[in-house]
């Protein structure tokens, strides 16, 4: 069932009362969580105030592409490309009481870059695996960048850790500073929520020949640590 209609631009698909749910524009999930258990909102968003700026919605997990921040070289606009700001042709896979495959399609003329872009969500009862393939329709080698720029609901900031990324480089494109992660990290602000980019950006953009195809994977589950 589409959602009903609400400030978002563009219709939504909605199983589980909202608490499954992904919008066409952007192709971006709003909204999973397990069905058993703990069952909880996994993702940030808030549906009084969905718009950032006019076309983008923020919260859940929007799809930064064909370039994340302003591309490898800090020179392009919008900001966080154009994937989010376009309309996705969408086609539903497969859909059962506990299990939604939803398939989100965009072509190089609507993204106004040589990328064709397709983005699948599998959403089951206790996790979420997104994919994007594109394909490089120009007529020249075109660098490609793509994060998922994941909004996670979190208890309480402050007391939530990402682990794994002592020794890790970072940097922050706002400032231009960077450094090493020494120690694993912990938020210390927007007390309801963590973001985190997954994807390849930056130093790691990649560089596709024409015709060529690649695909970048994610998943999201719960569990008790």
């Amino acid at each position: 069932m589409t959602g009903p209609a609400s400030p978002l631009p563009g219709e939504t698909l909605d199983r589980h009362d909202g608490r499954w749910r992904v919008a066409d524009h952007g192709a971006q999930v709003l909204a999973w969580q397990p069905l058993d258990g703990d069952a909880r909102p996994v993702l940030w968003y808030d549906p009084s105030d969905p718009q950032e700026l006019p076309g983008v919605i923020r919260g859940g997990i929007p799809i930064c592409a064909p370039w994340f921040g302003h591309g490898p070289g800090d020179d392009l606009e919008p900001h966080h490309g154009r994937a989010r700001l376009c309309d996705f042709g969408r086609e539903v896979l497969l859909d059962g009481p506990r299990f939604l495959l939803v398939r989100h399609t965009v072509e190089p003329e609507d993204l106004g870059a040589p990328f064709r872009l397709a983005h699948t969500v599998e959403m089951t009862g206790s996790s979420m695996t997104l994919n994007l393939e594109v394909t490089c329709t120009g007529t020249e080698p075109r660098p490609f960048e793509a994060v998922w720029h994941t909004y996670f609901r979190v208890g309480d900031a402050a007391r939530a850790r990402v682990e794994g990324v002592g020794g890790a480089a970072w940097r922050n494109h706002a400032t231009g500073m960077s450094g090493t992660f020494t120690s694993d990290l912990t938020g210390r602000a927007w007390r309801d929520l963590v973001c985190l980019e997954t994807g390849a950006a930056k130093e790691n953009a990649l560089l596709l020949e024409p015709g060529q195809d690649t695909s970048l994977h994610m998943r999201v589950g719960t569990g008790t640590l």
